[in-house]
């Protein structure tokens, strides 16, 4: 808020006094000379200590006023200045008969006194007032108004008050004027003494408290408190300016002295203004003015005329706010209603699809805001026109060329709709973007057809129409009448062979789309085709189906589904994690597999599986899962829906293994196992961090890498508490014995300088297990690779070479198990 943003207008008010506040003040009185000048017979002087005597009657007697009097003693002496009387307590009775006593003999001082006054007044300490009474200009040298521009400089808050007493020059009363005007003070003139009594009158009257008035505007009546820049305009009672400014404050506030006034508001931004009157009486307030509801300037540029459906280059100019948007609309109709539009925040000018339907419509600005237009402009639609070729005849769902022309506008498309169908229903349709001519689908139904060309936009459109008929078509199936169930059936047909037509076997009574199984068409070699039969025996029908719209079934024919069977022969008990021999017999169809299954699960769960393909004559041979217990031999018929045509119990039996070795070995190197055990395909011993998973291994071996009943397992590099495991490797995989295994650590050391040149060859001496590819490396620190090495084969000391990017480096001893670090020791390369 601006508190006192017309602050400048309080020196306009006469009210200025020094009594408010109780302000110290002192009186300086002209007495040179000329105060013996007459004015109606009577002595300048003479009247001067009549109105004084006068006014000190009514000043109130708290009011603290002293006297400084010039040119009263000596004639021609510029330091005649002299204060008779100090403010304070009740002066006014020592003031009069001091001016009574007041003979005029010398110069004009002025500036002097009121600079003496104001020292004892200690102007640059408390708030201080002079008021001058001089019927003359300064005659001792000093500028006036430089010496009021210093006081008011200096001082904490100095105000000079001046009477010009009968002074005609202009010169005379300009330099009294800039004295009271450089330190905010009022300037007043007096030609007699009614004149002199009444200025002094307004100078020593009270200052009435000025009140804070507050100002805003608001967009229409009610609206919102307007926060844009506005310029403001204060006028007195009389319609005299008082002061000008702008501000975008929500609340403006200025201090005013009771009385009349008027405020005046413009909004830069369209000109508009309001003004009001007020006055301000004993209380603070708000003054409200109404501006119009703001109506941005906007302005569209396009053509005059566009084709129905076309998209035209709209230019456009305005506010381009939050959400505004250009529209095609009808005329009439309100802001927010509209066939077509883009938001202006995509930029000028906006691309707008025109409506289909010819006639006089209106783009628009509109306003997110309240949707208000703030422009238009009348455009023509005209006519769009195409043109359909048809060939004739037209089979049912056969797929047809079309010839057409027309605006080819996006998403525009042909279609075939049964007559009378609303313009955006049809059966069959395709969109015009690939060009002419078109390649067209009928429907499936015989009958009369609207070949339509149908332009997209807000509201679709028709602008090409012409009737069709689509002729029947039919079709033949020969085959088997009986057919074993899940074989494959070999089937002759004829037809239309549509795109996406189809041979299907379906039960009997079941919809067009409900089939079991099918084969297109198009997969035919000549006029026949293969189709898999289901599994589940019974009667059926054999479909030619035109995968049109709808679909329609064009030729049927019973098919007779017989039942089949299957044998299974296999050992009775089986090692978990063996395997089993089966014999079989079936009908060996495509995908059909004999599997291990839990019993009383379901026909499509099993825990393992071979398929036909994959057997020897008739008999194949399945792996056996490592979980022990009762399971089925089942022959599944892999069809739809799978089938189980037999199946035989099947018992597996737990195996066991033992594991003999070292309790404690070396780290890095390898152990010894004798062991005994299923021995299983894939069957491995590991070394395993104890409580680990059984699938969690450090190291391992499998068993046909074994000589015999023995096997070399690798040690870890690290470390540690082990287990030393056999694990049955099948499914799941299984821990068949398991004992412990500690893992010794083995030292080494390294004996190297520890500070090499880039590049240079490092000379290292030493000590370790020296297992087979155990080697020594150069690593940067905090790298996990290395950047050179060398193997222990090649004796102790060796040479490696250092790397040549100069750095921090560690030499380490690494043993191949693992790649464990045994030792290591700092390398400065430098």
């Amino acid at each position: 808020m601006l508190k006192h943003l017309f602050a400048a207008i309080l020196c306009l008010i006469p009210a200025l006094g020094f009594a408010q506040e109780k302000s110290r003040a002192i009186l300086v009185l002209d007495a040179s000379g000329s105060m013996w000048g007459q004015i109606d017979g009577k002595a300048k002087i003479t009247i001067a200590q009549e109105v004084i005597g006068e006014l000190l009657q009514s000043l109130p007697a708290d009011q603290e006023l002293g006297l400084t009097v010039y040119g009263h003693r000596r004639k021609g002496d510029c330091s005649d200045i002299e204060t008779m009387i100090l403010p304070g307590g009740d002066t006014r009775a020592a003031i009069a008969d001091a001016v009574n006593t007041i003979t005029p003999k010398g110069k004009t001082p002025l500036s002097a006194a009121v600079i003496q006054a104001a020292e004892a007044l200690k102007y640059t300490e408390e708030r201080a007032t002079v008021i001058l009474i001089s019927d003359g200009r300064e005659t001792c040298e000093l500028d006036p108004c430089a010496v009021g521009r210093n006081l008011e400089k200096a001082g904490v808050d100095f105000t000079a008050h001046v009477i010009g007493f009968d002074i005609s020059d202009a010169k005379d009363r300009a330099e009294l004027q800039c004295l009271a005007h450089e330190t905010g003070g009022t300037f007043r003139t007096a030609s007699n003494a009614n004149e002199l009594n009444d200025a002094l009158q307004v100078i020593t009257e009270p200052e009435p408290t000025p009140l804070e008035i507050g100002f805003r505007a608001t967009e229409g009546e009610n609206g919102p408190v307007i926060l844009d820049l506005l310029v403001w305009e204060l006028f007195d009672k009389d319609g005299t300016s008082l002061a000008t400014t702008s501000s975008s404050a929500k609340l403006m506030t200025v201090d005013l002295l009771p009385g009349g006034y008027s405020i005046e508001v413009l909004r830069p931004e369209d000109e508009a203004i309001a003004k009001t009157g007020f006055t301000v009486a004993d209380n603070s307030m708000t003054v409200t003015l109404v501006l119009p509801v703001f109506v941005p300037p906007a302005s569209l540029n396009a053509p005059d005329t566009a084709v129905a459906g076309s998209n035209i280059n709209i230019e456009w100019d305005g506010p381009n706010a939050k959400n505004d948007y250009i529209t095609v609309s009808e005329i009439g109709s309100s802001g927010n209603q509209y066939i077509a539009f883009q938001y202006t925040h995509r930029g000028t000018p906006a691309s707008l699809k025109m409506p289909l339907h010819p006639g006089e419509y209106q783009l628009r600005y509109v306003l997110a805001q309240g949707h208000e237009i703030i422009a238009r402009r009348k455009i023509m639609i005209t006519p769009v026109t195409a043109t359909l070729a048809p060939p004739a005849p037209i089979t049912a769902g056969s797929t047809f060329t079309l010839e057409w022309s027309g605006p080819d506008y996006k998403k525009d498309y042909i279609s075939l709709a049964k007559p009378g169908s609303a313009v955006n229903q049809y059966d069959t349709f395709e969109y015009t973007h690939n060009g002419s001519p078109m390649r067209l689908r009928a429907p499936t139904m015989p009958g009369k057809y609207m070949l339509r060309y149908i332009a997209a936009g807000p509201d679709k459109m028709a602008i090409a129409t012409q009737e069709v008929e689509i002729v029947a078509v039919s079709a033949t199936l020969e085959t088997k009448d009986t057919v074993p169930a899940g074989s494959k059936l070999q089937v002759t047909w004829t037809g239309p062979d549509g795109d996406r037509d189809y041979i299907s076997i379906a039960e009997v009574g079941s919809r067009v789309q409900d089939e079991l199984s099918y084969t297109y068409t198009k997969d035919s070699t000549g006029d026949s085709l293969t189709i898999k039969v289901p599994t589940t025996p019974g009667t059926y029908e054999l479909r030619y189906v035109q995968n049109g719209n709808p679909k329609a079934t064009l030729a049927s024919k019973t098919l007779v589904v017989e039942p089949v069977t299957a044998t299974l022969a296999s050992n009775d008990t089986v090692a978990a994690g063996g395997r089993v021999v089966v014999t079989w017999t079936g009908p060996n169809n495509d995908n059909d597999y004999i599997a291990l299954a839990e019993v009383g699960s379901r026909v499509q769960d099993e825990v393992a599986y071979v398929y036909l393909r994959q057997g020897d004559g008739q008999s194949l041979a399945i792996d056996m899962p490592t979980t022990p217990g009762t399971y089925e031999l089942r022959y599944i018929q892999n069809g739809s829906p799978k089938m189980q045509l037999a199946m035989k119990p099947l018992t597996i039996t737990a195996v066991t293994a033992s594991l003999e070795a070292k309790d404690t070995v070396p780290s890095g190197g390898k152990i010894l196992v004798n062991w005994t055990g299923p021995n299983g395909k894939n069957d491995y011993i590991a070394i395993a961090e104890i409580g680990s998973r059984v699938q969690d291994k450090v190291t391992y071996s499998y068993l046909r890498q074994g000589d015999g009943q023995a096997l070399l397992v690798k040690v870890p590099g690290a470390p540690g508490s082990y287990e030393l495991r056999y694990i049955q490797n099948g499914n799941p995989k299984t821990m068949l014995a398991s004992r412990p295994l500690t893992v010794q650590a083995v030292e080494a050391t390294l004996t190297a300088k520890g500070t090499a040149a880039p590049g240079a060859n490092l000379v290292v001496e030493w000590t370790g297990p020296a297992y087979k590819n155990d080697r020594i490396v150069i690593s940067r620190v905090g790298n996990k690779g290395y950047e050179s090495y060398t193997y222990i084969r090649e004796g102790s000391p060796l040479i490696i070479t250092v790397p040549d990017a100069p750095g921090d480096y560690e030499l380490m001893y690494i043993i191949a198990q693992d790649s464990h670090v045994l030792t290591r020791q700092p390398l400065s390369v430098k």
